[in-house]
């Protein structure tokens, strides 16, 4: 697979919350790009970086590892549909699940196959992989399964849900949060699949839940960032944005921060829900969630002059630079090293400085 030379172009930041026509300076972009790998179709995967490779999935129905430093390509292991979803590392591992049903553990050195497990589905989320077991949900079966992380065997599935499960399960402590299509987000003991409790939204919940203290907080397809009970799932408050809520939220000092389909990344006090900040890319936000690190929050957009990812001071919302893409970039960044990993669907990976 070539590496592709691609001239991104980056915004000069400005004091401004409301997206119009960016300066665009192309010089920065060429300081900024390290590296662009392309691949046969639409990344709208979240990269895993460890051990100085990227590892990242396509939509030409493939895992790449690719290195860290060069762009060049170590491996490619090929699958039997589009990868959607995000592969995550532990230990000598890759898991990645394939819209062909099937979760894959691949040896992440070399790319080969220790086992696989159908789910009589298919696979768009995210798996969580524990020392012990891969959490992963399925659309199609409408199953959230328990597997053995060392043999791919089922140790139990959840199949209450009564619509695609795109959402990737949340392990915090004894319990697993995650979202359906059916609307509901659900609480259910890791240890068994027993159900706690469930939480109506009015639409798809294709987003992670996020924690902060004893609440949870999870956007909804019906243009609703939610507060929810971490015991219970009973409603604290909700966030009416303008679109769909398919960015998962980040909260950090008493912040929570997430991305609307309407092009906007909301600033909302965690304990009301009241607005701080908000900034409008001009575009869409898909699946990519707020990256922070230090005072720079870090996120994902798509349109025809919004395609790229922006870094806006967290206390106020300014844009500081935007580097743009070809096409959108859907899924959110890896931040490793001063050094953004992000896919887009201009069929590249990209690693970026910051």
């Amino acid at each position: 697979m070539n590496r592709r030379g691609f001239l991104a172009r980056v915004g000069a930041g400005g004091a401004t919350l409301v997206s119009g026509c960016h300066a665009i300076d192309a010089s920065d972009s060429e300081s900024r790009l390290q590296w662009a790998f392309e691949t046969g179709d639409s990344v709208t995967s979240v990269p895993a970086v460890d051990d100085g490779l990227v590892y990242t999935g396509s939509r030409d129905r493939s895992v790449y590892a690719v290195d860290a430093d060069s762009g060049d390509e170590v491996w490619q292991f090929q699958t039997g549909a589009r990868v959607a979803g995000s592969p995550i590392v532990r230990q000598q591992h890759v898991y990645s699940g394939s819209w062909d049903g099937y979760i894959y553990a691949i040896t992440k050195e070399d790319g080969e196959q220790t086992w696989e497990f159908d789910t009589e589905g298919y696979v768009g989320a995210t798996p969580t992989v524990t020392e012990e077991t891969v959490f992963i949900g399925s659309g199609a079966s409408n199953t959230l399964f328990a597997l053995s992380r060392e043999t791919g065997e089922p140790n139990w599935q959840f199949d209450s849900p009564g619509d695609d499960i795109l959402s990737r399960a949340v392990l915090d402590a004894e319990l697993l949060y995650v979202g359906s299509n059916d609307g509901y987000v659900y609480a259910v003991r890791a240890e068994n699949g027993q159900e706690e409790w469930r939480y109506g939204t009015g639409d798809y919940v294709n987003s992670a839940v996020a924690r902060w203290n004893e609440t949870l907080y999870v956007g909804s397809y019906d243009s609703q960032l939610y507060a929810l009970d971490r015991q219970d799932g009973t409603e604290q408050w909700s966030f009416e944005t303008a679109d769909r809520v398919q960015s998962s939220p980040t909260v950090l000092d008493q912040t929570v921060y997430v991305g609307s389909a309407d092009g906007t990344v909301y600033a909302l006090e965690a304990k009301t829900g009241d607005e701080v900040w908000t900034f409008e890319t001009g575009g869409t936000i898909y699946n990519s969630s707020p990256v922070i690190a230090d005072e720079t929050l870090y996120i994902g957009a798509g349109g025809r002059t919004a395609a790229g990812i922006y870094a806006l001071d967290r206390t106020s919302g300014e844009r500081q630079w935007m580097f743009e893409t070809d096409r959108t970039v859907h899924e959110s960044l890896t931040l490793v090293d001063e050094t953004l990993y992000f896919g887009s669907n201009d069929n590249s990976l990209y690693a970026v400085s910051i």
